[in-house]
Formats: structure tokens, sequence, C-alpha cells
């Protein structure tokens, strides 16, 4: 189904803001488990657990607990975002970049930069909410610059206050 975008009138920030606000009010646990008919080995499943979104300006950044084991920060560059999965059925949401390479990297660090990001989340929180999303994002492509850093930028959330 085709929306006319509601973003078409909105700047830059109230934009981001809309968007913050959607990806952090509907974000919930996402439980991660092997298919067992493709697996040899008794693969526990992973936990990703307390998401907060933010937008920089070039970056999605998420940060969510791994596994109840540590905090992770990832990084999305949105220059050349390219789409939104996810169906008002399910209980995760997908956002992917087109062009964006990532080179191999220790999926342990706690900040990563990526070219997709995987949130566990509420698809059915609104109406049309998926597709709203991929409509503010595609609204924002346009204002994103290539990352020109090689260092990630640092970034407190509201959770690093409690720390």
């Amino acid at each position: 189904m085709l929306f006319r975008s509601p973003f078409s009138s909105y700047t830059k920030e109230q934009t981001e803001k809309w968007l913050e606000e959607k990806l952090n009010r509907y974000a919930k646990k996402r439980i991660s488990c092997p298919d067992r008919n493709l697996s040899y080995y008794s693969t526990p499943c992973t936990t990703y657990d307390e998401y907060e979104c933010k937008l920089d300006g070039t970056y999605l950044i998420v940060k969510y607990n791994y596994d109840n084991k540590y905090d992770k920060v990832e990084y999305l560059p949105l220059y050349d975002f390219s789409y939104v999965r996810g169906k008002s059925y399910e209980s995760e949401i997908s956002i992917s970049n087109s062009n964006f390479k990532v080179g191999l990297s220790d999926f342990r660090s706690t900040k990563q930069l990526v070219s997709y990001i995987t949130i566990g989340f509420s698809n059915d929180g609104e109406d049309s909410l998926v597709n709203k999303i991929e409509l503010a994002l595609t609204r924002l492509k346009k204002f994103y610059q290539r990352p020109t850093d090689s260092e990630l930028p640092d970034v407190t959330f509201k959770s690093d206050a409690n720390k």
C-alpha cells in the first residue's frame, strides 16, 4: 500500500524527533534462536533488550543489551538508506542501507559500524507504522552525508545517566 508521505512538510529536525520517538516507544525485547533443523549444535537463543535509538546527522545509532551480558552500540550510516523490513504481525524491524560495505569487525566489540540493524519492535503499535518509518528515513536520507571520520562518535543515552 502506498502512502503520501506525512513528512513532506516536516523539517529535518521534526522528522528526526518523530522517528526517534517511534523507535524508542515501540522497541521491545527480541529473542533470536537458531533453526534447530539446520544446526548440528545446541546453540542457545540470544536475547537483545533495552533498546535506545538516536539520530546524529550521520547515523542511526542503536544501543541495546546483548544477552543480559553487556551493552552494544551499532551505527548505521543513513546517507544511503535503502529499506525497512517488517510486517505488522512480526515482532522486529530491520533497517538497511544499500551500498555501504562493512569490513570485518569483532562482533564482541561494544561499538560497531553496520549495514543493517534489527530491532525488537511492536510493528503493529500504530497503523502503517513500518511504512511511516520508511518514509521518514527516506526523507532524512537527503540531509545525511557519507561519514568522513573513521572514528565512530561517542553518544550519551538516557540509560547512561543511571550508571
